[in-house]
């Protein structure tokens, strides 16, 4: 007579983790006093003696940790000696929510599991699985890091919506235009759009245009006039004004308190 085990049915969820940018360098002496920024950080030392200084005081970065600071956290870093960093750029998309009260810097053990992650991202060699390891680093970090991270509700509707203004980044796209798209008067789709997101349609879009220029003031040398164009400004003025309303600093100040660059590990997508 056979036994039968009855099958457990899994829940499977995207949680929405986007690469931006990481890299491993040699740094040696070196002080940064703001590097806030609307992306995710995760850092890996590999050795004593490096510091994240926020709100909460300096806290030292362990060689036996992967470190995790939340987007838009106001901090400092720096060492007093030559190390050997990872740091990986990240955002989590709108799917997935941080709670308000977030920690400013959270330490997670480097297990055995999330070792063998990280020394795989140093180690591989082609660009599409080295970034299949990133990936997996900062993900399995996430899960095992105890914040409380949870999954929203977002309606299909909605997710057309933000799919929609995602994609005129550049070129803009008018409120009755949406409208037509998701079958709905445009005073109603304002008025609904506004109540689930707490900002206005084109709000959201000047906000993901500001965060998606942040990357390239970051990791880029372009001129403010360029990357004002590039994201839907009409000009480096207007990309101003509106950065710093989102931001609270000017374009030009938010790169000065970029981190020094070398030769990036490979982000494909």
């Amino acid at each position: 007579m056979s036994t039968y085990t009855p099958i457990k049915e899994l829940s499977v969820h995207g949680p929405r983790v986007r690469l931006l940018f990481a890299q491993r360098r040699n740094v040696g002496h070196w002080r940064f006093q703001d590097l806030r920024a609307p992306y995710w950080r995760l850092y890996s030392m590999e050795k004593e003696g490096a510091w994240v200084e926020t709100e909460q005081g300096r806290q030292a970065l362990e060689a036996d940790q992967v470190y995790l600071i939340p987007s838009d956290t106001p901090f400092g870093t720096g060492s007093e000696e030559e190390n050997g960093q990872l740091f990986i750029h990240f955002v989590l998309e709108p799917q997935l929510v941080q709670s308000s009260n977030l920690p400013s810097l959270t330490g997670v053990k480097l297990d055995p599991v999330l070792r063998a992650l990280r020394d795989r991202v140093l180690q591989e060699e082609v660009p599409a699985l080295q970034s299949m390891w990133m990936q997996s680093l900062v993900e399995a970090t996430l899960a095992v890091s105890g914040l409380p991270l949870h999954e929203r509700e977002v309606s299909t509707r909605m997710d057309k919506a933000q799919h929609i203004l995602r994609q005129h980044l550049r070129s803009g796209i008018r409120n009755a235009e949406l409208a037509k798209e998701l079958q709905l008067s445009e005073n109603g789709f304002v008025r609904w759009f506004t109540n689930e997101e707490g900002v206005s349609p084109q709000a959201w879009l000047n906000r993901e245009r500001v965060h998606e220029a942040s990357f390239w003031l970051h990791h880029t040398d372009a001129p403010l006039d360029h990357i004002a164009e590039l994201h839907g400004f009409c000009d480096r003025y207007h990309f101003s004004r509106v950065f710093k309303k989102i931001q609270g600093i000017s374009p030009a100040a938010f790169r000065k308190n970029r981190e020094p660059e070398t030769a990036p590990l490979t982000v494909t997508s």
